[in-house]
């Protein structure tokens, strides 16, 4: 608890640092940072379209307003914050629900797992076991490629931001560790960093260099790492989990980016039992 209280804590301080920054720009305008001026090509047509839409604060209250975002009606974005506390306290309940349930699931772990093997022996024959467990090391594996993954890049990635000087760095490695755990999310993430820091630093060399190692840790996370850990394990090809990944958040959401892939897991574990040659198997059964 030590460290989510410590992280939830800076959280805090810097969502006021940021709202403060934000507002001090709806009151007096982004001003202009100084690597425009040392452009080499187009500092002056650069120059100009920063002084036509960000300088001024009536000009960035337009942007906003022609992207649908009016910060001007407290009352209405009052009431709509007010509109959601009930379902969060839902969502509470229902969250100490699901640890409760969990509770007597692990009390009663031995019991439940000896019934759920009759029943799939019952319901599948022998490749029942192997089905299940083909299911349960695809969950863990989507659980370690996708959520302790995503955390290690944003973990980078943050460390990587607050040594760049990035404005709330704590906040932005968050946000590119949710982000990230969605593969090719965490790009986006790191872009946005990128931009927000061209626009607020004077020198680009900070965000061009965060943009590098952001590209090489979700290049190598992506690529490597992610795919050994979710198909390692069950043999099934990264093309199978991916397409289980994004079926299953169009599907089920955030539950779905753990049973997608334990679904297509269990399909393809399917398809190879169905499509084995009669040689094949009677080899098998000779052998045991």
């Amino acid at each position: 608890m030590l460290p989510v209280t410590f992280i939830g804590y800076k959280v805090v301080d810097e969502l006021q640092n940021a709202l403060h920054w934000f507002n001090d720009i709806l009151h007096s305008g982004l001003a202009e940072p100084q690597w425009i001026n040392h452009l080499p090509i187009g500092a002056a047509q650069a120059h100009k379209l920063w002084q036509a839409h960000l300088a001024q604060p009536q000009q960035i209250q337009e942007l906003l307003d022609s992207v649908g975002l009016n910060f001007s009606k407290g009352l209405s974005m009052t009431h709509q914050v007010g509109s959601q506390v009930a379902p969060l306290v839902h969502r509470v309940i229902l969250f100490f629900f699901s640890f409760l349930t969990l509770f007597f699931l692990l009390k009663d772990g031995h019991s439940i797992k000896d019934k759920c093997l009759k029943s799939s022996h019952r319901l599948f024959g022998s490749q029942g076991e192997t089905l299940a467990r083909q299911i349960i090391a695809s969950i863990h594996g989507s659980v370690s490629g996708l959520v302790l993954v995503g955390l290690g890049e944003g973990f980078v990635m943050g460390i990587a931001y607050v040594l760049a000087g990035a404005p709330q760095p704590i906040i932005f490695g968050l946000g590119t560790a949710i982000a990230a755990m969605v593969p090719m999310l965490g790009w986006i993430a790191v872009t946005i960093v990128v931009l927000l820091m061209i626009a607020t630093k004077s020198s680009m060399l900070a965000a061009i260099a965060v943009w590098i190692v952001g590209a090489i840790v979700l290049f190598v996370a992506d690529h490597f790492i992610r795919p050994f850990l979710i198909g390692g394990t069950t043999k099934v090809p990264f093309l199978w989990v991916l397409l289980g990944i994004f079926g299953g958040a169009e599907t089920w959401h955030l539950l779905g980016l753990f049973v997608g892939p334990a679904i297509m897991a269990a399909l393809h574990l399917l398809w190879d039992i169905w499509t084995e040659s009669p040689t094949s198997k009677n080899n098998i059964v000779k052998e045991k």
